[in-house]
Order: structure tokens, then sequence, then C-alpha cells
């Protein structure tokens, strides 16, 4: 049994028999039933989006099955007055939903993490570490020696590393500058923005 991860399937979403309609090729009256299929991208045959819709018209009499659109130009003007004007269902964009919902979440529990993080940066300690990335891709550390509500007065790490997991290798205390540097808190609250800052924890 082949299971197909992803592509694309048709499903009719709509069918019914319009009175009054004559079928083209044998003349015959309301035998005529319109079907209307739309075709989705599925994946693990969950939909994703439909990409197209048709009408078929097939006639019970003749058994001749077509769409307007290969018609001659009256016989296309005559059929698209009877197409289908059912609506595609919510359903079809599941997928699309479900991204976006994701995305939506992803972008709410990020928001979240750095209001967490932020409200640790102001919480009554004065002297923390901040953990940040740095413009250029690397990793290193500020440390907090007095904040208030507009500055943060800080020590920069004198070093950076290249990788997050081994940031604990560039954080002796004889690492920081002697030098005490008075930084406007905008510029990190800008850093939590950019989702740059990745801890904060107070200086046991």
């Amino acid at each position: 049994m082949i299971v197909y991860i992803s592509g694309t399937y048709q499903i009719s979403i709509h069918s019914y028999r319009p009175k009054e309609i004559k079928c083209y090729n044998c003349n015959a009256s309301s035998q005529i039933i319109v079907e209307k299929k739309v075709s989705v991208y599925h994946l693990m045959y969950i939909p994703i989006s439909p990409y197209k819709t048709k009408n078929i018209f097939t006639c019970t009499s003749c058994n001749n099955e077509f769409e307007p659109k290969n018609l001659k130009p009256e016989n296309k003007t005559y059929y698209k007055n009877f197409k289908s004007k059912k609506w595609i269902p919510i359903w079809l964009f599941s997928g699309v939903i479900i991204i976006l919902f994701g995305i939506g979440y992803f972008a709410v529990n990020q928001i979240k993490k750095n209001e967490e993080k932020l409200s640790k940066l102001t919480n009554g300690d004065q002297t923390q570490i901040i953990q940040y990335e740095t413009d250029n891709g690397n990793y290193t550390t500020l440390r907090t020696i007095k904040i208030t509500s507009d500055f943060v007065w800080l020590n920069y790490n004198e070093y950076e590393i290249e990788k997050y997991d081994f940031i604990y290798q560039i954080g002796g205390e004889g690492n920081y500058s002697t030098d005490t540097v008075k930084v406007d808190i905008k510029i990190i609250k800008e850093l939590f923005k950019q989702g740059k800052v990745k801890k904060i924890y107070p200086i046991k």
C-alpha cells in the first residue's frame, strides 16, 4: 500500500440538477447534473489549500460530460448561468488556518518570553548577567551594576564566543571591563524586541 505524504486530490462539494436546462448534444431537458469539484493540496490527506475549482456538466440521457469553458461561445454563455454558486467550505483551508494559528501562537509566545525576561531585568535586582547575541552572530554577556527606569549601568564582557551552549566559558569575573558604561534602557529593550537576549539571571 502506497501512502502519499503530500500531493493533490479532488473533492466534490456540490451537485444539483437545474430545471429547464437542455443538453446541447441530445437536446434532452432537465437531464443534466452539475457538479462542482475542488482540487486541493494536501499533507497526509489533511487539506492545506484549494487551488482550482471547476463545474462538470453530465447529461444522464446521453452520458455527455463537459465543462462550459470548452464549449463554443454561444453554449459557453448559456451554461455558465447554471454553474454551482456553492462556496468552498472553510475546512478545505485547514492547513492554512493551522499554519497561521501556529505563527500567531509562536509570535505571542515569543512576546511573553521577552516580557518575562524584561521583568527579570527590572525586578529590583541591580546586579545581573545578561546573555545576548551580538550583531556578528556571536554570544557574550553584560554585567549590570545599577538599573533605573531610564538607564542601565553595566560592564561589558571583553570576550565573545561562537556557540551559545559554551557561553559559560567566558563568564569569568576577570573577563569584564572595569569601566562602567551608562546605556539607555531603550537599547536593552531593543535587544529584547529583536530576540537577541537569551537569558537574564542574578549574580549569586
